[in-house]
């Protein structure tokens, strides 16, 4: 189809609770915001057990407590309906070394930097430093 849900790593592990409702940060929120901004309603069951469809047009107060107030607080999560965006390519590294960041790290930052496909095509590319 060429769409994908923004944070599709996520989705393996159940985006629908902790990662979602705690923010969602990854490495294309600089292209599409925080994950939690992308969810357009939530399937819960609440403390007094009522089955709900929240959005933000339908109970909104439970809607935006979900979305960002940390996972698990307000309800419990069984299904979201969220956003998705066409593919594209991205990129990401992880430089690891032993000592102080020297001249060998910014030669390989730089090469890196080099190779990316068109930087104006990648919505995001990700560099983390002394990574274990």
């Amino acid at each position: 189809m060429g769409i994908e849900p923004w944070a599709v790593y996520a989705l393996e592990f159940g985006s629908a609770g902790g990662f979602t409702q705690s923010g969602g940060h990854g490495p294309l929120m600089g292209a599409y915001g925080v994950s939690d901004d992308q969810a357009l309603e939530w399937e819960v069951v609440t403390a007094t057990g009522q089955h709900l469809i929240v959005s933000p047009t339908h109970h909104a107060d439970l809607y935006w407590a979900l979305s960002g107030g940390e996972g698990g607080n307000f309800a419990v999560v069984l299904s979201m309906k969220i956003r998705v965006y066409n593919n594209g390519p991205v990129a990401g590294v992880a430089f690891s070394f032993k000592n102080d960041i020297s001249t060998a790290y910014w030669t390989a930052v730089g090469t890196w930097l080099q190779n990316l496909l068109v930087l104006d095509t990648i919505k995001s590319y990700h560099i983390l430093d002394n990574y274990s």
